[in-house]
């Protein structure tokens, strides 16, 4: 399941986007909450927040994989940041509730809305009211500030702040995709990318990909990693200061 969707055309973003929720670094205890739900054919409205590159939508689309057996038929996804208006929202989930039950496994219909803290108030009263109406549906709500989302929305929803994993968790995980992409970087430099990047794994993985464009199977040393990055030393700050 790790690299269970590879191919050489892919970034190493998308071949390693993990396809069971356990292949998810950290977020353990949310891991084992929805796991639950997995195994009961069933799943709650849910809103998920915290800062962009922590595996929100990742998380959420390994549990949907598992629910649905990787069958996208029970499920659509908006981004709310493309969406913001009630029109056009009213408009696409109501023809996604107009899709014949029968033909859906586990009779579950699930809305996963990305970026919905876009949304304005009024499309997000819409989604709460679809919640109230629609019993077989099930509304996926991802944002990167909660406290863009009212709360009467918030009250309908499990709703759980993801914090970013910590560096030994990252790095174990990037490990095993520097072996497999062949990726000869050293340990220091490793390092000042999980540090550039702020335990951001998204950002994480687009570097490494761009490293390996560049430097292809070449060694990766530190000040490689600096000069491509741009970072600045602590000791040419200070210069600078005085």
């Amino acid at each position: 399941e790790f690299i269970l969707n590879y191919s050489s055309n892919n970034t190493i973003t998308e071949n390693y986007k993990p396809f069971k929720i356990n292949s998810v670094i950290s977020h353990d205890n949310l891991k084992k909450f929805l796991k639950q739900y997995i195994d009961n054919n069933d799943f709650p409205n849910i809103l998920l927040h915290g800062l962009p590159g922590i595996g929100k939508t990742c998380l959420i689309n390994t549990c949907l994989n598992e629910l649905f057996d990787n069958t996208e038929y029970n499920i659509m996804n908006i981004n709310a940041s493309e969406k913001r208006g009630v029109s056009m929202l009213k408009d696409l989930l109501t023809n996604f509730l107009e899709i014949d039950t029968r033909f859906l496994k586990n009779n579950l219909k699930i809305i996963v809305l990305d970026e919905m803290d876009n949304l304005t108030i009024e499309a997000q009263n819409l989604i709460k009211t679809f919640i109230d109406v629609y019993k077989n549906v099930r509304f996926v709500l991802i944002c990167n500030y909660e406290n863009k989302v009212c709360e009467s929305l918030k009250c309908r929803c499990f709703y759980y702040k993801l914090i970013k994993p910590n560096k030994e968790e990252i790095k174990k995980n990037i490990e095993k995709i520097l072996v497999f992409e062949n990726i000869n970087i050293s340990t220091l430099a490793l390092d000042k990318i999980l540090d550039y990047s702020n335990n951001d794994i998204r950002k994480i993985l687009n570097i490494l990909q761009c490293l390996k464009i560049v430097y292809k199977s070449k060694p990766i040393f530190e000040n490689n990693v600096i000069k491509y990055l741009n970072i600045t030393k602590k000791q040419e700050i200070k210069t600078l200061c005085y």
